[in-house]
């Protein structure tokens, strides 16, 4: 699995935006 850093900031919005 690769992990992008727009992927990883995407994950990290998600979560706070939960």
């Amino acid at each position: 699995m690769i992990i992008d850093n727009t992927s990883l900031r995407t994950r990290s919005r998600s979560l706070h935006g939960a």
